[in-house]
């Protein structure tokens, strides 16, 4: 049976960048309210060896702290359901689009999109 990932499969980046998770909105611009959603937002465990680490070199306050957690979170999780994905299905044309659109199009190009507007917003 083919499996496919949702189509919002990059909702939390997208969110970030688009939407109502924007950090510079005026809604999310109280350090204050972040103290608590960070505190709750437990780390992301995976099965998955990462080869790489993104490390966020000034997570200074309870926003910075939130947001860098759950963009770490949300790039394991949907690394490791990728993995799996992979790993469950042999139909090469599919795995070529995990990785190609999914992987290399879709997280890498949020990724980077999130650190253009981390330097604009510095």
């Amino acid at each position: 049976m083919m499996k496919i990932l949702s189509n919002n499969q990059t909702k939390i980046l997208d969110d970030i960048l688009y939407q109502g998770l924007r950090p510079w909105s005026e809604k999310n611009s109280v350090d204050e309210k972040f103290a608590p959603k960070f505190r709750a937002l437990k780390e992301a465990s995976t099965d998955y060896q990462f080869r790489y680490e993104i490390k966020f070199e000034r997570p200074f306050d309870n926003k910075t702290k939130y947001y860098s957690k759950l963009i770490l979170n949300t790039l394991k999780t949907d690394v490791e359901r990728l993995y799996n994905l992979i790993s469950e299905d042999d139909t090469e044309n599919l795995i070529r689009y995990w990785l190609d659109d999914t992987l290399n199009k879709r997280l890498k190009t949020r990724l980077k999109d999130i650190g253009k507007l981390i330097k604009e917003k510095e």
